[in-house]
């Protein structure tokens, strides 16, 4: 998947929520009329936790490395477009117990949230 962010976008479209990975159809149907109201930005795995507290955690055993921020990031760094009313159902900073550490959708399935590709051809 290419990174888009805000500055590859055109001004009416500049807004984080319009360059995510992914997006859930109720969400979709709002950016697709240029609004980012009632919208909320995501990241799929809470980054703090997950990508983070993890890095420091290997700084602090002076066993960072580029390879491993390069992999933490391409495996866990995946942000979608989700309504606030999604958004409400979804767990804060909470993975499921069972999480397998690969399946990046598993807070989303947990709580009956579908997210597709967000393709972001409507603003071209």
């Amino acid at each position: 998947m290419a990174l888009i962010t805000t500055k590859d976008l055109t001004k009416n479209w500049n807004d984080k929520r319009f360059s995510t990975d992914f997006v859930t159809p109720s969400a979709l149907e709002i950016l697709k009329k240029s609004s980012v109201v009632d919208l909320e930005y995501e990241h799929l795995i809470p980054k703090k936790k997950y990508i983070q507290d993890i890095c420091e955690r290997k700084v602090a055993e002076v066993n960072l490395t580029v390879n491993f921020v390069s992999d933490i990031i391409n495996k866990y760094l995946w942000t979608a477009t989700v309504t606030k009313q999604e958004h409400k159902l979804l767990t804060r900073r909470i993975i499921p117990v069972n999480w397998d550490e690969e399946n990046i959708m598993a807070r989303y399935e947990d709580a009956n949230i579908v997210l597709f590709k967000h393709r972001r051809d409507y603003f071209y």
